[in-house]
């Protein structure tokens, strides 16, 4: 019935009290949805029609349509919330705003109701274009009676319009309602992961959008929606998650129903060091936090990378999208917060690259204030590959040149060094050559096959290349002389005793010193020096023991091991390990104090960077004289006699055997000082 009826039921009175004028009154078996059109002409005030008048002057009033688009010709007016086409002697006509379809493949009915006016044969008939119509196209209405009629209309396209053409005829209530065999399903935002944008609670909204008059449901517990079950809704909806989620929706449209679209957003992975994150399998996108505990800091950057390292490891930021990373690191800041972005392997290095939701805004960079300076891990070569990313010192590298890189074998794994970053000697970078045995401090990464170690260099104590001179290793030295290097010296010299020395660069020593002076008869005497002279061989005495040191700004010297001395007694300079004739004619400085050799050739060898002394005669006598202030120590030969003194009071016989002060014959004895009080003195006596 329609609200418009001379005697309107009290629901539709009441209905028309809630809803605009405008708005669609249509029976309960109706899915307001499927109405394509629904013209009631109730904003058209006029005379003639609905008011009962059929003649006379009637329907002179502007035409008010529902819905905007309406076009009209020839004779019509406005008559009581209806429309009144042609007159006597003319048609009139009206054209529907154009109709979008739901689907192209939809049938739709036309249902109108008109009524005729004046005398005589009333008329109308129904045309489209882009739909072929059928059933009451043309008709011959009812004088001053209103009937309903039925028009079937077949789509050719998905836009019609439909014209009313008519002489003498009311028209009112035109419907038209679609048939869809096939609607389109409803758009659900594309699955995504998802992290919080900050450390709250993480949520995203996701929306679901129905295709224009359809009717979507949906569910969020990933089981499957109908007709019946579900959230509905008409307009867009935003859906709030904050967990993983499958959402499911279909769409309806009458009776017809959409295939079901399905999504799934998940909540992101949340890694809490940089271990966890290389744990991922490649291709994962994640969220790496960063507490203060895991002291996280930026080792290097350079125009498109970052290398950072925490207390787990280290991982590579690929800064190629430079508007991800900004504010961009720099080296030695403390680094806290968060960052997401996808792991990636790239040519063997774990690294981190962005993705639309990489930035460095959660991150906070500073420069540490209680922390010391980071500084290179050190590593064996061997234990490389697991530090791929990371500031690394790889120790005792042995260097081959190959003409373009510096290759460089350790244990069983060789490393390319690649200079990279162009460091020179004024950035602690010398120039390796072959045979050089080195530790190489830089950033550890591969190529895809090979192990490359790029050195860097930060101020402070650390060196990007430092040669390393090991008292058990063959030492070789450069063509050429290396200034500003920086050497590392594998060795222990007591401050207890007297210890051989000999070394490819010059050095002061904290401590005595003493060098070869001359040879007098089977003695050698040494004299005091000032500092150690690439390749000669001294004697030295530290003031504290000296385990290992380091060696900055010193000439890595071309300069070969000395001998010194004569053809009968020399005292030779040793940079590698060096093996002595068995025979007596090359002994060493025993940590007694004496001259030893063994004839075993197992046990007959000296360690590098130490001295020994060389008799043309293995039958001849040898003592060495250290002068000390006007004092001469004398250490006695391990295989032949000479003189020796060993300390105040203490009382020898002529061959260097300590005896009893008591006993009879020549006797060396060593005094604390003479009668002035001024130095030691050597007294013999015979007793």
């Amino acid at each position: 019935m329609h609200i418009k009826h001379t005697y309107p039921s009290l629901r539709w009175l009441v209905c028309a009290l809630l809803i605009p004028l405008c708005a669609v009154a249509l029976a309960d078996d109706v899915d307001p949805n499927t109405v394509l059109l629904n013209e009631t002409f109730s904003n058209t005030t006029g005379k003639g029609g609905r008011d009962g008048e059929y003649s006379g002057n009637i329907a002179n009033n502007n035409v008010n349509f529902d819905a905007d688009g309406w076009t009209m010709s020839g004779s019509t007016g406005g008559a009581s919330s209806c429309i009144k086409l042609g007159s006597t002697s003319a048609t009139g006509s009206c054209t529907t705003p154009a109709l979008t379809l739901l689907s192209a493949v939809s049938t739709a009915t036309l249902t109108f109701q008109a009524a005729g006016w004046g005398s005589g044969t009333n008329t109308l008939t129904v045309t489209a274009t882009g739909a072929t119509v059928t059933g009451q196209t043309s008709v011959t209405v009812t004088n001053s009676t209103w009937n309903t009629y039925s028009v079937n209309i077949s789509p050719s396209s998905d836009e019609i319009t439909v014209t009313f053409t008519g002489k003498r005829v009311f028209l009112d209530d035109i419907k038209i309602i679609e048939e869809a065999t096939s609607i389109p399903a409803p758009t659900l935002s594309d699955g995504f992961t998802f992290w919080p944008n900050t450390t709250e609670t993480p949520s995203r909204m996701v929306t679901v959008s129905p295709a224009e008059r359809t009717t979507v449901r949906y569910t969020t517990d990933g089981t499957e929606p109908d007709i019946n079950t579900g959230t509905k809704a008409t307009q867009p909806a935003q859906i709030e998650i904050n967990t993983t989620t499958t959402i499911k929706a279909i769409a309806y449209f009458g009776s017809t129903v959409s295939s079901v679209v399905s999504r799934t957003y998940t909540l992101g992975t949340t890694v809490g060091s940089i271990a966890e994150m290389l744990a991922l399998a490649d291709g994962t996108e994640a969220r790496l936090f960063l507490s203060d505990a895991q002291n996280a800091r930026v080792l290097h950057v350079d125009d498109a990378q970052c290398y950072l390292r925490d207390a787990s490891g280290a991982i590579r930021l690929d800064l190629a999208t430079a508007s991800a990373f900004n504010p961009q690191p720099a080296h030695n800041q403390h680094v806290a917060g968060w960052i997401i972005g996808r792991r990636q392997t790239q040519n063997g290095v774990p690294t981190l690259v962005a993705t639309e939701r990489t930035t460095t805004r959660y991150l906070a960079f500073a420069a540490p204030v209680t922390e010391s300076a980071t500084a290179p891990l050190a590593i064996s070569a061997d234990d490389y590959s697991s530090h791929l990313a990371d500031w690394v010192t790889i120790g005792n590298l042995r260097i081959a040149n190959d003409g373009v890189d510096v290759e460089a074998t350790g244990g069983s794994t060789t490393i390319t060094v690649d200079n990279k970053y162009s460091l020179d000697a004024s950035e602690g970078y010398t120039s390796l050559y072959d045979g050089a045995l080195a530790d190489v401090s830089g950033i550890a990464i591969s190529d895809g096959t090979n192990n490359v170690v790029y050195p860097v260099y930060y101020e402070g104590a650390q060196r990007p290349v430092v040669y390393v001179i090991d008292e058990q290793k063959a030492f070789v030295s450069p063509v050429s002389d290396i200034s500003d290097a920086t050497v590392r010296l594998q060795r222990t010299l007591s401050s207890s005793q007297w210890n051989t020395l000999s070394l490819p660069f010059d050095v002061a020593i904290d401590g005595e010193l003493r060098e070869y002076a001359s040879t007098d008869g089977h003695v050698m005497h040494f004299r005091s020096a000032g500092s150690v002279e690439a390749g000669k061989p001294y004697l030295v005495k530290p003031a504290s023991d000296v385990v290992n040191p380091t060696f900055g700004g010193v000439t890595l010297s071309s300069t070969a091991a000395q001998a010194v001395g004569s053809t009968d007694y020399s005292f030779v300079a040793a940079y590698s390990p060096t093996a002595l004739a068995t025979d007596g004619t090359e002994r060493f400085l025993t940590n007694s104090g004496s001259l030893g050799y063994s004839s075993n050739p197992s046990k007959a060898t000296i360690r590098g960077m130490w001295a020994y002394f060389r008799l043309a005669d293995a039958g001849q006598d040898a003592s060495i004289f250290i002068a000390d202030d006007g004092f001469t120590t004398t250490m006695r030969s391990a295989e032949r006699n000479s003189v020796a003194v060993e300390g105040d009071g203490v009382v020898y016989d002529l061959s260097g055997r300590r005896v009893d002060s008591r006993s009879k014959g020549v006797r060396i004895v060593r005094r604390p000082s003479d009668s002035n009080g001024t130095g030691s003195v050597m007294k013999i006596i015979n007793r």
